[in-house]
């Protein structure tokens, strides 16, 4: 018969024996878990929001900050979204024109994708795609440097980026080459002048500014009488504009509506659906063509 004594201490060791496993065990998979935990970013709009997710696709959380189909012209952060931005490691926003509030939370340690891109004449500088490549370009190297287990594959999606940009270029250089008319009637803002200036086309928004100027009545009228005197078959809208003025400009002229997409908000559609940068750069190019009338 075995001694009581030597019973419990094959008992005890048997506990002491298992207790230390299970908790190497758990050391263990609390490592793993906090080396797998991805990489948070915080950006302002979709703008930002669509270019790191073309660089880091799902290997981190990218949160934006400006809920979708919210204005960003006038956007006005509340206290919890301030204290998420001073909270938050990593914080891209396009620049401190387009978007002062970002700036002024953070200052220098967000980090400015647009920094002296932009011009009084037009601050949607992601609309040439040069610029929108240098963005990129930053918000590459400052993924990399704040995570270098990302760097590789960042660095890959920057060069996948690059020749799809090169592609978007090269197709809008030939579509857009030869069109009936080179007007583009445009019920919005200055969103869209460097597309116009990089390919030759005319740009002619009824406002210049924000999306919040209204048109005055002449300014409508006088686009009114250019539509039906150059006899203009398709006028161009943007996805934040009411449908009013729009609607009074058809059924003064005929004309039928096509869209154009800035890319500074989104639906919440559209965001559930992720769709890229390149995405709606190809949906802007295939209604200019057929508004255009481009052979």
């Amino acid at each position: 018969m075995i001694n009581p004594c030597i019973k419990n201490l094959f008992k005890t060791t048997a506990v002491i024996f298992l207790t230390a496993v299970a908790f190497a065990f758990s050391a263990c998979s609390n490592e793993q878990n906090a080396t797998q935990a991805k990489p948070k970013i915080l950006v302002s709009s979709y703008v930002p929001y669509t270019i790191v997710k073309n660089l880091v696709k799902d290997k981190a959380d990218v949160t934006m900050l400006m809920p979708p189909g919210v204005e960003p012209h006038s956007f006005e952060p509340l206290p919890k979204d301030i204290l998420e931005v001073k909270k938050a490691k990593t914080f891209f926003y396009v620049d401190k024109t387009l978007e002062p509030w970002a700036y002024d939370i953070k200052k220098e340690a967000a980090f400015e994708l647009g920094k002296n891109l932009s011009t009084p004449q037009d601050i949607h500088i992601w609309m040439d795609f040069d610029k929108a490549l240098l963005m990129t370009e930053r918000a590459s190297q400052n993924i990399q440097k704040e995570n270098p287990a990302l760097a590789q594959k960042v660095q890959a999606n920057l060069s996948d980026f690059h020749r799809q940009i090169n592609a978007l270029k090269t197709t809008y250089s030939e579509q857009l080459a030869n069109c009936q008319y080179r007007d583009i009637y445009h019920i919005g803002h200055l969103a869209f002048g460097a597309i116009a200036k990089n390919y030759n086309l005319n740009f002619r928004p009824l406002v210049n500014s924000s999306q919040s100027q209204e048109p005055s009545p002449k300014d409508i009228l006088e686009m009114i009488k250019q539509i039906k005197e150059k006899n203009i078959k398709y006028i161009f809208t943007e996805e934040a504009l009411p449908p009013d003025m729009a609607d009074l400009i058809v059924q003064q002229t005929g004309a039928q509506i096509l869209m154009l997409y800035t890319i500074e908000h989104v639906t919440k559609e559209e965001f559930d659906e992720q769709i890229s940068y390149q995405d709606f750069m190809y949906k802007n190019l295939e209604n200019l063509v057929k508004g255009l009338e481009c052979k």
